[in-house]
């Protein structure tokens, strides 16, 4: 038994007429969240080659903070951006600066 009034039916109706906008908005989004994640994976594979040369060779050099920093950042890379890899490659940066 419904017991809506006209009203109610009403709004419901046009409600139910402005899914179809609602689902092309969604598409939209999800298209530029797509290319926004296809951009990031690749930013991210650049960032974790180079951190992955920057370990090994600051390794190899004797500079086994920065090297286990870059591994680090490497490892949360891998595990699904944790919050803290910004933190670790602006420390990273100030210890690499600070060498030079």
């Amino acid at each position: 038994m419904n017991t809506d009034s006209p009203q109610v039916q009403q709004l419901k109706l046009r409600y139910r007429a402005s899914f179809r906008d609602k689902a092309a908005e969604l598409q939209r989004f999800a298209s530029e969240l797509s290319a926004i994640s296809k951009r990031q994976a690749e930013h991210l594979a650049e960032a974790r080659a180079f951190l992955h040369k920057l370990a090994g060779s600051a390794g190899m050099y004797g500079y086994q903070n920065i090297a286990d920093l870059a591994r680090g950042a490497m490892h949360d890379i891998d595990n699904g951006l944790n919050p803290q890899l910004i933190e670790k490659i602006t420390r990273l940066c100030s210890l690499l600066k600070q060498r030079d």
